[in-house]
């Protein structure tokens, strides 16, 4: 594969982690990562996993250290909560490292504030439709006002207001994540509270969205009816919240929105639980549909604008 992106980067790493090959991934990401050093934090740790999964806990762990030597931290949730990494749990090399990316997590949090980009449609008479989108876990500031806005700003151009979140959160060097859910939920509560009193919004067509944890994060608010919304557009879903919603569905008390799921094949992480998702709604005749991505990792698709527009046209259909 010719890998001229990050976002190639990342694809072929899901196509070598869904195939089970561990140590070409591992090689991949050995030859390719080091040309994208603004992800020197990420593809650190994606070498950790490979490693870990091959069964080298010592070179895992090296990689880790490599970054903590070059100043970079990683995210204390992933590093005890991502079961490739399980092999590494209790070993002193790794809770040191545990241990540093705690405190260093401490350090950058102390002055980060929520923070929220707003789009307006123009030549449109309010109130507007809104549709609020979530990033996923680990987002640099950068990535926030670029991929991120960029992959959801085709709604503006169709007469949406847009509102965009940022977590006030760290997950690492320069990047935001929803970490806690209570909080995250709070704080994207708040969002919406504070764009529904600067702007005139259409309480009928309110559209939350999101990527990753983000996505499941936006799943909760829906059918939980912390947010009216009526529609509910989830890429790549993910992460404790998705299992945590699994558990508690069946109950039957799951506020009814049409959810649209954008997924990609090889997202091995996230896949089965969309899936899981998809039966228990079936038996509760919540609508939703899923569109599914050949050849394609956990990340937006290059189609994605029609996936945009094949959301909408199904959350709004009478």
């Amino acid at each position: 594969m010719n890998i001229a992106t990050f976002e190639d980067l990342m694809r072929e790493m899901f196509r070598l982690y869904k195939e089970k090959a561990y140590a070409d991934g591992l090689a991949m990401l050995v030859q390719e990562a080091d040309r994208f050093p603004e992800h020197r934090s990420r593809t650190l740790f994606w070498r950790a996993c490979f490693a870990s999964l091959t069964g080298d806990n010592v070179g895992a762990i090296r990689w880790l250290q490599t970054g903590v030597d070059e100043g970079e931290w990683f995210s204390p949730e992933q590093l005890h909560g991502d079961p490739d990494l399980k092999p590494l749990q209790g070993v002193p090399e790794f809770e040191h490292i545990v241990a540093y990316s705690e405190q260093r997590l401490a350090e950058a949090e102390k002055d980060v504030v929520p923070d929220r980009r707003v789009l307006v449609p123009q030549n449109i008479v309010p109130p507007f439709p809104l549709l609020i989108a979530l990033h996923g876990h680990g987002v640099t500031q950068v990535y926030f006002e670029t991929v991120h806005l960029e992959a959801w700003k085709p709604v503006v151009e169709k007469g949406w207001l847009l509102a965009l979140p940022r977590a006030s959160q760290r997950a690492g060097p320069d990047s935001y994540a929803w970490r806690g859910t209570a909080r995250s939920l709070q704080e994207v509560c708040d969002h919406y509270t504070e764009v529904c009193t600067q702007y005139a919004v259409d309480p009928e067509r309110i559209v939350i969205s999101g990527f990753s944890r983000g996505g499941a994060l936006e799943l909760e608010l829906a059918l939980h009816a912390r947010i009216p919304a009526c529609g509910v557009i989830a890429v790549g879903p993910g992460g404790a919240v998705m299992r945590e919603l699994n558990a508690w569905l069946p109950t039957g008390d799951a506020r009814r929105v049409r959810v649209y799921f954008i997924m990609g094949e090889l997202d091995t992480p996230c896949l089965p639980e969309v899936r899981t998702m998809a039966e228990i709604f079936k038996s509760l005749g919540i609508s939703y549909e899923i569109e599914l991505h050949p050849n394609l990792g956990h990340e937006f698709s290059p189609t994605f604008e029609q996936s945009l527009n094949n959301a909408l046209k199904f959350i709004l259909q009478n």
